[in-house]
């Protein structure tokens, strides 16, 4: 169909949609687009675009999709683009920006993230957008948080792809609040000095937990504007500010919401696509250390010694590796025993090789920094040394392995929640 607009008016389009701009000019996340332009729309995205003069545009939807004017007020586009041009303002007389957007989850702060990087990519600069959003990372893949030079407009984080990420190794923020931390504050390091940043954060922004953890974010970031797209936050993050400027940033009115079925298909399907094109190396954990491991990370314990200790480990089959961390053993055996109390109060924690199965781990490279990620595919003893299976696209050589708390099922669905590997 098409859609004659004059200007000011506004159109949203609700993918799967195509839309040529047949003549005009029109405005979609922070981009000018011009007679001949054409744009693909996500099933699951969702754009309002204004008309920034007289402007006819040829519409294709989809199943599933629709596109219809609304009026002016009924979008925050026109405020977004204000707000865009006050942070242009201000880097332009100031020389630097760093923008941290903060809100609950389906609030806009993807889309605000890309028309904020659209406008000034679109005015020739080069803009770096970190993600943080550790459930619907879209630079890189779940479990990460990722860094990516941008000198282009887009549509979708996931068209870019990532130049470097930090393996964090959960989905779900409360679970690594530390990590998260960490790796917000190294890559933010490796922006150019002045260069724009805009950091998109994830959606836990309920209770006094989530507001601390954005407020350490906040503190390690020293950010000049921190947008919200929520009232309760906004009060909140006026006093943690440490003099950025907070604004408030309306959130769109008409939002493609993703149930939670959607939103793990859309991680199976990050899952998938980085795993596309990958190799299968071994890793024999006497050369190679694996960081942040309960299983592999304590002082070895003699086999023998162990199966002294333990009489019910005896019919357990071989016993590839136990460590002792703290207060708790932990025992990696061929056959499954069940967990138990044993000698002085010690816990211990028995595992086998097919717990270990899918489970997601970080890679670490030559120069001990973060190279990508790998899947566990099997763990063997050879030798007398523990020698893990990891299917991965990395094709640097791997000096360390990091543990996570992601699995992954035959068909990269996750499995298991929120702390479904335990290594």
């Amino acid at each position: 169909m098409y859609l004659t607009l004059k200007k000011g008016d506004v159109v949203r389009v609700s993918g799967p949609a195509k839309v040529t701009v047949a003549s005009g000019e029109v405005l979609l996340l922070g981009a000018t687009y011009v007679e001949g332009a054409s744009l693909t729309i996500h099933r699951f995205r969702s754009y309002a675009m204004l008309a920034l003069r007289d402007s006819t545009l040829d519409i294709r939807v989809g199943e599933g999709g629709e596109a219809a004017k609304v009026g002016p007020s009924d979008e925050v586009v026109v405020e977004w683009l204000r707000i865009a041009e006050s942070l242009w303002s201000y880097y332009s007389e100031e020389g630097s920006l760093k923008v941290v957007i903060v809100g609950p989850v389906e609030s806009g702060k993807t889309s605000s993230a890309a028309f904020i990087s659209n406008y000034f990519t679109s005015r020739g600069e080069t803009v770096y957008l970190l993600e943080a959003d550790v459930g619907q990372e879209d630079l890189a893949l779940p479990g990460t948080v990722a860094l990516k030079k941008v000198t282009e407009t887009f549509l979708w984080q996931r068209e870019l792809g990532h130049d470097v990420l930090r393996f964090v190794g959960c989905i779900a923020p409360h679970v690594c609040k530390d990590e998260i931390l960490c790796a917000v504050s190294d890559l933010s390091r490796l922006v150019p000095e002045g260069a724009p940043l805009v950091v998109n954060t994830d959606g836990w922004i309920s209770g006094v937990k989530a507001l601390m953890f954005k407020a350490g974010m906040i503190r390690w970031l020293r950010p000049t504007h921190i947008l919200v797209t929520d009232v309760d936050a906004y009060t909140f993050m006026r006093s943690a500010s440490l003099g950025a400027e907070v604004l408030y940033l309306p959130p769109p009115k008409v939002i493609r919401e993703r149930d939670r079925a959607a939103r793990r298909y859309l991680r199976r399907d990050l899952y998938r696509k980085y795993f596309l094109d990958s190799r299968v190396i071994e890793v024999s954990l006497s050369k190679v250390p694996f960081m942040k491991s309960r299983i592999f990370g304590g002082a070895e314990i003699p086999r023998g010694l162990v199966e002294e200790v333990i009489p019910q480990l005896k019919g357990a089959g071989k016993i590839l590796r136990a460590s002792k961390l703290g207060d708790s053993v932990y025992v990696l055996t061929e056959n499954r025993v069940k967990e138990q109390h044993f000698t002085e109060g010690v816990k211990a924690y028995f595992f086998t090789p097919q717990d270990l199965r899918g489970c997601l781990v970080g890679l670490v490279g030559r120069k001990y920094e973060d190279v990508g990620v790998g899947i566990i595919e099997s763990v063997k003893l050879r030798n007398g040394e523990v020698v893990l299976k990891i299917k991965t696209p990395v094709k640097d050589e791997v000096r360390g392995l990091i543990a996570g708390y992601i699995r992954l099922g035959s068909e990269y669905q996750e499995v298991g929640g929120e702390k479904g590997c335990f290594i």
